[in-house]
Parts: C-alpha cells; sequence; structure tokens
C-alpha cells in the first residue's frame, strides 16, 4: 500500500476510536465530557477579560477612566455575561463592552468609555 493510503486508514480508525472510559473504569458519559467542555469554555472569558481591561486602560484613562485598578476591572468583567458573540454593539455583556472599549473608545473616549463602564451606559446594559 502507499503511505497515503496507510495513513488515511489510520487517521480514520483512530476517528472511530470509542471514548476512553473515566477514571474509575466507567464509560466516559455524555455529562462528563460537556463538563470538559464547560471547562474549557469557562476558561476563555479570562482572555477576554484580559483583553477588555488592558484596552479600557489604554483608551479609558483621565476623566475617562473606568476602574481604580486592574483587579476591579477583572473583579467587574468576571460578572459580565458572555452571551451573544464578538462585535456586538448592544446588550449587557462582556462581548459590547469589548467592541465599545476598542476602536469607538481610541477615536470618542467621551461618548464610548461609559458603554464600555460596569454601568454600559446606556448602550451595553
Amino acid at each position: 500500500m502507499k503511505p497515503t493510503v496507510l495513513l488515511s486508514l489510520s487517521l480514520s480508525l483512530f476517528a472511530c476510536a470509542p471514548s476512553q472510559p473515566a477514571p474509575d473504569g466507567s464509560p466516559a458519559s455524555d455529562a462528563a465530557l460537556a463538563q470538559d467542555v464547560a471547562s474549557v469554555s469557562d476558561a476563555a472569558p479570562s482572555a477576554a477579560c484580559d483583553e477588555y481591561c488592558a484596552t479600557a486602560a489604554g483608551h479609558c484613562d483621565g476623566a475617562n477612566r473606568l476602574y481604580a485598578t486592574a483587579a476591579a476591572c477583572q473583579a467587574a468583567c468576571a460578572g459580565f455575561s458572555t452571551a451573544g458573540s464578538r462585535g456586538d454593539r448592544t446588550g449587557n455583556t462582556l462581548w459590547c463592552r469589548l467592541y465599545h472599549v476598542d476602536q469607538p473608545a481610541s477615536m470618542d473616549p467621551a461618548t464610548h468609555c461609559p458603554h464600555a463602564g460596569p454601568s454600559g451606559g446606556g448602550v451595553c446594559q
């Protein structure tokens, strides 16, 4: 057989392999797999919060400052909903705040920093 055929056959056998049993020897359940996925998903907002807080510190300073400390920003961000998706311009979510704190706040901080803040400034609420 050609090497590419062997590789394809090997990959297809691997892809169809049964899931690994749980550490106690029982079959892995959908609930356990969902928990693994949730754990990965739960970690995702921290990267977005890091981005949000760094951008807020850079674009919303002086009279437009949103948070007294980086820790205060991280604490507030941890409470923002991650419903919706990146680029949303409205809604009480991290994504709305991240949109407004980025380019819009860099161009017009007096208008957009409040939208990005904890209250949502009448837009992200």
